[in-house]
């Protein structure tokens, strides 16, 4: 890896319908020091973000339907830490949220991407909170 690029290790969810997709992104953030958890549709991560705690969570906003991320993004509202968000895809997170309260740390991602692209992202993301564990802890 380019160590102009390094980050620190973050905790992912990797919201992808596509498994082949789900994998390769897994094993990027895996070989990157990073602790990735997939799952495949935005019903798992929701159940998966009430008892764990993620730095990132990233999602193909396309594959989605409208309803789905405004549940997603009304959940990341309601928790006690705010994970970065990156939306991969071309539909605006503001057409399913206008307020954009939940978007205001968002960062896209357009596809297709490459893997320095993803990884350049990623040392953008912002760093673990120490109030994530102790929120679901408490």
């Amino acid at each position: 890896m380019d160590d102009t690029l390094r980050t620190q290790p973050r905790r992912v969810l990797v919201i992808e319908p596509s498994e082949f997709i789900r994998s390769m992104v897994l094993m990027l953030l895996e070989l990157d020091g990073h602790a990735g958890h997939g799952v495949q549709t935005v019903s798992e991560a929701r159940g998966v973000l009430r008892r764990q705690a993620f730095d990132v969570v990233v999602s193909d906003v396309d594959v989605n339907s409208a309803a789905e991320v405004v549940a997603l993004s009304l959940d990341l509202r309601r928790l006690a830490w705010r994970p970065q968000v990156v939306w991969v895809g071309e539909l605006s997170p503001l057409a399913v949220d206008p307020e954009g309260a939940v978007f205001r740390d968002v960062l896209r991602l357009s596809r297709p991407f490459d893997v320095r692209s993803f990884r350049e992202l990623m040392s953008r993301c912002h760093g673990a909170s120490s109030q994530q564990d102790a929120a679901l802890a408490g």
